[in-house]
C-alpha cells in the first residue's frame, strides 16, 4: 500500500501490510499524523488491539484509544491479558 503525502511526506511511501513491522509502521503513521477520515480508512480496531502493546505512540494518543477500548469494547489493551 502507498501511502497519502499528508500522512507521509519524506522517505518511501509503500508498505507491505503482510510485513508485521511494516503494518506496525502505517499504524504508527497514521495514529500520529492522520486526520479522522484516514484513521477510518487505514486502522482497524481489531488490528490495532493485536499489535498494541509493539506501537510506539505519543501518551495522548495511546491515552485516547485506551479509552475507546474500555468504554467501547470493554478491553484494557493495557491489561497483561485483555481485559479489564
Amino acid at each position: 500500500m502507498r501511502l497519502p503525502l499528508h500522512l507521509k511526506w519524506s522517505g518511501p511511501r509503500e508498505y507491505d501490510l503482510d510485513d508485521p513491522a511494516d503494518r506496525r509502521r502505517v499504524y504508527e503513521i497514521v495514529l500520529r499524523e492522520g486526520r479522522s477520515e484516514d484513521v477510518r480508512t487505514y486502522i482497524d480496531p481489531g488490528q490495532l488491539l493485536t499489535m498494541w502493546k509493539e506501537l510506539v505512540l505519543p501518551a495522548n494518543v495511546r491515552a485516547a484509544w485506551r479509552d475507546y477500548f474500555v468504554l467501547k469494547r470493554g478491553i484494557d489493551p493495557e491489561a497483561p491479558r485483555g481485559g479489564v
